[in-house]
Formats: C-alpha cells, structure tokens, sequence
C-alpha cells in the first residue's frame, strides 16, 4: 500500500514513500490539500474554488483536466468519484497530514496554513484564511489553559512567551494584555505595566467591557499610585524561607523509589486552602531531575465537581500534549488509541446528568481503553492533580479503580483538602486502604514557625508587635500571612484586612451556595463562638434534618467545621477570616434586624451570661 504524508503547516510539500514530489500545476497542488483537509467535496464546490467566473461546462473541463494532470504526475490515482458529483481520496493509499495530527491532537502546531502558497487565487485563499481561524483557536484554547497554569505556578517567563504568543495570533485578546500587564509587574518592570496600560486606555478602551475596566483601573492603581505608601516589596523568592522541608524530603524519597526500582507510587497532600500543598509541590519539581519523567498536570476547579468526566478529558488533554511533543517513543497505536479516547470524552456534554446505565457504559468503555493504552507506556509518567476534591463523580470513580492497577511506570500526585462531594471522602478512602500510597498533611503553622517565616521573608525587619497582629489575623495560614507581609504600610501596619487576593479567595470558596446556605452563614458570622445545633434551630427557620444538611454542605465547601465539646457540637467558621468577610458584606440594615431576632429568640438573659457571645467588628463585647 502506498503511503503519502502531506505538510500543510507552514512551507507545503508532499511526499510519496518518502519521496518529495511536486505536482506540475499550482492549482493541482492546491486541489490535493483541500482534499486532505475535507476529505468528501462535490464537484460544484472545487469549481467554486478554483474557477468561480467561468462557465459551468467549461469549468468541468478544467477539472477533468485536471484531475487525469494529477493522475499522470503522482503515477495513480489519489481522487477517485464515488457518484458524478463526489469526490474522496483513495481508501487503498494510506494518507497522513501534520494538520489531521493536530486536530487528532497527536500533532505540533508549527507554522502558518500553506504559508505563501496560491495566495493569487481568490476563493482559494479565503479557505485558507478561515483553516487558519479554525486552527488558530483550537490552539489558542491549548496555550490559554496552559498560560493559566504557569500563572498559578508563578512561571513568569514561560507565562510571558506564551502570552506575547497568543497576541501574535489574536492581536486583540484584551484579556491577555491584562494577564501580560500582572506578569510585567511580577517582573517588576513598571515600564512594561505602564505601556501596556497606555494600550488599553488610547486602543482597546471600547474592547473592555466594565468589570475589565474597573480591574484594569484598580491593578494600575495598586501598582503605581499605592506604591510610595508601601515598605518596598521585597522579591517573592521561595527559595530563601522554605519551611516545608521535612514533607519534601518524603515527597523526594517517594519519587526517588519510583524513579530507581520502577515502583509505582501514590502520594495525597492534605491540608486546607493556603498551606502550601501547591507550593510543596512545585518546590518539589524544580528540585529533582524531570528529564526522567514527564509531568502531566491539572487543576480542579470548584465548577468541575458537576461536570461528567471533566478531570478524566484535562488529564487525556496534557496527556496528548506530551505524547506529540517529540520526546517521547511511543507507537502510532499508543497515539491514536490517546486520541480516541480523548474524542471520545470530548464529545460528552458536560452538563448533561447521566443515568447509571449510561455512565457504566461510558465508564467500562474508558477503563478498558486506558488499560490498554498504559499497558503500552515503556516511558515513565507522573500524573499531578491539584485540588482532586473538586473532581466530578465519574472521573475519580474511574481513577479508585484503575490506581491499584497501576504499574511502576506511573506515579500519581495529588493535593486535596477536606471538602467536595461525598464521592471525594470515597475516594480518598479507599486509595488510602491501598498499598504505597502515602499521605503528607500539612498543617498551620504554629506561633514560632510563623514568626521566623515573617523574619525569612522579610529580612527580620519586622517587629514583635506586628508578627503578632499578622498571626492573630492569619492564624497561621501561610497564604494569609504573605498577603498581610505584602500590604504592610510605611508605619509596619497591616494596611488593608481583606486585600484584592484574599477577597477573591474567600469569595470564591462561597461562590455557587444557596440562599439558605448565606443565611446560616449571616447568622453564625454574628458569634464569636460556635452555635450547637439547638441554638441554630431556635434562629433558623428549619426542621433539624434539613439544617443538618445545610450545615453537612458548609462542611463540605470547606467553609465551616465541626468543633467538639465535653457534650456537645459546636459549629463556627473554619477560619476567622471567613467569618469576618461574610460579616463585612452583611448590610448594616440587616445586622441590627439580625441582632433583634437573636435576642427574641434566645432571650436576653441568655445572651448576656456568655462573655463575647456575639461579635463586633469593633469590640468584642455584646451587642
């Protein structure tokens, strides 16, 4: 069987066994490409293409012509007519093209469509540019997720030739210039930050809808007005007061045993938001050799717990990636059986709720397909998942079964904290139960390691007096503690409580909960302790088994917990930030309504015996 292989990113050529040839006549070239790419054509359209004003008798002609010219320069027949008006490439030629591996996502990228070629014929040119648009934003969709990706991981350099990437392609993508603009400023070149700044106000001011401008107005203020009143910002070097060095030497000898006794490995880090399991991660990568393994990374988001298969269709996403990067041997067989799967995913709708008949059929079919495409890895593989409490049901159902048959060349990473669905408690649960897997908890950190984290940072150029408001405020959560450190003023004083990054943190912890779920909240931020379930039942206007469920969905958003008493159950905010943010946000209108229907229901006398029962922003005295 002939083969022939068709280049059709950047300068054209096509090849016969091999061999480059060259069609005598451009518009049979031409002609050979547009069949690659759409495979199926009728007459009237190649017509259409190539000879639009001349007579339809004549015009056939010419095709005719044509295609006995093709014949008679390739030596057989490449397009053969299956009725009088269709058109199709020979089934007894095997045919490939870089363009049909980038749409199966087994491909590179590489160069623009038939780069100046037949730019002379009108019709055919404007297929080209509309292959072009097409091409172009199935790979903008890769490189965005991508340069969001070395965004949350701080890569500034790999974030910025990505980002100058995408404006080449789609000049403008205002809401690049805004992620390049946060880059330039993390780089600390203000001049960048100002000229780009400059662009949105004279060239893209009618592109910006209003909640971009207003970002784009405060970030520029933040970085230049608000500057003179800050401590110079000292730089973010990780390196200089990395902390969590006990749980990288464990994360290190897990990779170490994987990587020298080809021994399959499991490793979870635990903790809440803004500990450092990320951080400890990425610290982890920069210090060990990838050149042994190729890294394939996702992270979940809160809205991906309700989508069927989404973690399962990121992870085949990187997978492929890295399989048509070049520097992995993998077989034609391994490829295509990749991107099938991943078609496969990516035709699923999302949204759609399956039934249990539907969902073991698409899960039986994806298990064995995986199995038969990791049976084929001679490469090793580490799967990284960032915040898996947030994967859907049916990816994480399918991940518990096929990790305990996972052989030594795949490690799997993941970062989870105690919240999602309950299909996540199942889930850690069981893999947990498995042989070499190994849990890492991070905690908060305690009085002193807070203090010598502030001193590491900051060059001990702050004072006793602040390490202990920035502790009592962050309590210990090294996320809130760099946020206060980076906001301090000329005077050493946290100068902003809920800083830009905090308040989009905390608001997006209560993003998606339900009218009920604030209202609970409204009524625990007014307390300084925690309520007991009989307290809250007097307060809210439900049964205990529906208030139960409420507070089981705050659990699990990781908002609030459970705090255990000689007899009793208390629940308060997981944090005080938390609890201070929802506070914030209440209307003064409605706080005092609030602070009247406590008293009623609980009856002064109650609420007076209890030293700072209720909270005041102010004071911690009563109400």
């Amino acid at each position: 069987m002939k083969e022939m292989y068709f280049k059709i990113f950047g300068n054209p050529q096509i090849k016969v066994d091999n061999i480059v040839i060259s069609p005598s006549l451009k518009r049979g070239e031409a002609l050979l490409y547009y069949m690659v790419v759409n495979k199926r054509v009728c007459r009237d359209e190649i017509i259409n293409l190539f000879w639009k004003d001349s007579e339809k008798k004549n015009a056939r002609k010419n095709l005719r012509n044509l295609l006995y010219k093709l014949k008679q320069d390739l030596g057989f027949d490449l397009i053969i007519s299956i009725n009088r008006e269709t058109l199709v490439l020979n089934p007894n030629i095997r045919i490939s093209s870089d363009y049909n591996e980038f749409m199966e996502g087994i491909g590179e990228y590489e160069g623009s469509i038939l780069e100046d070629f037949c730019d002379g014929i009108y019709m055919f040119s404007l297929w080209k540019e509309k292959l072009r648009k097409k091409v172009n934003y199935k790979f903008l969709d890769s490189i965005l997720l991508q340069l969001k990706n070395n965004l949350k991981n701080q890569e500034f350099d790999i974030a910025e030739k990505l980002a100058l990437k995408i404006i080449k392609i789609d000049s403008k993508n205002v809401r690049v210039y805004f992620d390049l603009m946060k880059i330039y400023d993390a780089k600390g070149e203000d001049e960048k930050v100002h000229n780009i700044y400059d662009k949105f106000k004279s060239d893209f001011d009618d592109l910006l809808d209003d909640n971009l401008r207003e970002d784009v107005e405060k970030f520029y203020k933040d970085v230049f007005m608000e500057k003179a009143d800050r401590v110079p910002r000292v730089k973010f070097d990780r390196e200089s007061f990395f902390v969590r060095n006990k749980e990288l030497n464990i994360l290190k000898k897990e990779y170490e045993d994987f990587i020298q006794n080809d021994v399959k490995k499991i490793v979870m880090i635990h903790g809440e938001a803004g500990v450092g399991k990320t951080h400890l991660v990425n610290k982890f990568f920069k210090e060990v050799d990838n050149e042994e393994a190729d890294i394939i990374y996702y992270d979940c988001s809160k809205d991906d717990s309700h989508k069927n298969f989404k973690l399962c269709k990121e992870l085949f996403y990187q997978a492929r990636e890295c399989w048509s990067s070049g520097n992995v041997s993998l077989s034609k067989y391994f490829m295509r059986s990749g991107a099938r799967i991943y078609s496969f995913l990516e035709k699923l709708d999302e949204n759609t709720v399956l039934t249990k008949e539907e969902e073991d059929e698409k899960l039986k079919y994806i298990e064995k397909s995986m199995s038969q495409l990791f049976g084929e890895i001679k490469r090793k593989f580490i799967f990284v998942v960032d915040n898996i409490q947030w994967g859907d049901k049916a990816s994480l159902f399918l991940l518990e079964k096929r990790i305990p048959f996972l052989k030594g060349k795949v490690m799997f990473i993941s970062t989870v904290r105690d919240e999602g669905g309950p299909w996540v408690k199942d889930f850690l649960t069981i893999c947990l139960n498995y042989d070499r897997v190994k849990k890492i908890d991070l905690k908060r950190f305690s009085t002193e390691e807070t203090f010598e984290f502030i001193d590491k940072y900051s060059n001990n150029s702050v004072s006793s007096v602040v390490k202990e408001s920035i502790y009592r405020e962050s309590e210990g959560n090294p996320f809130f503690i760099v946020e206060y450190l980076e906001n301090l003023g000329k005077d050493g004083t946290i100068k902003e409580i809920f800083t830009k990054n905090i308040s989009a943190v905390l608001n997006g912890n209560l993003k998606g909960l339900s009218d009920d779920e604030y209202k609970l909240l409204k009524i625990l931020s007014l307390f300084n302790i925690g309520l007991e379930l009989d307290t809250l039942k007097k307060l809210y206007d439900f049964d205990k088994d529906k208030l139960r469920e409420i507070l089981r969905n705050l659990i699990l958003s990781g908002i609030i917990k459970e705090k255990y008493g000689f007899d009793e159950v208390r629940y308060k905010f997981k944090h005080r930030k938390f609890k201070e943010f929802v506070y914030s946000i209440i209307e003064t209108s409605e706080k005092k309504g609030l602070y009247k229907k406590i008293r009623e229901k609980l009856g002064a006398t109650q609420v007076q015996g209890e030293k700072s029962f209720l909270y005041s922003e102010n004071t911690n005295s009563l109400i």
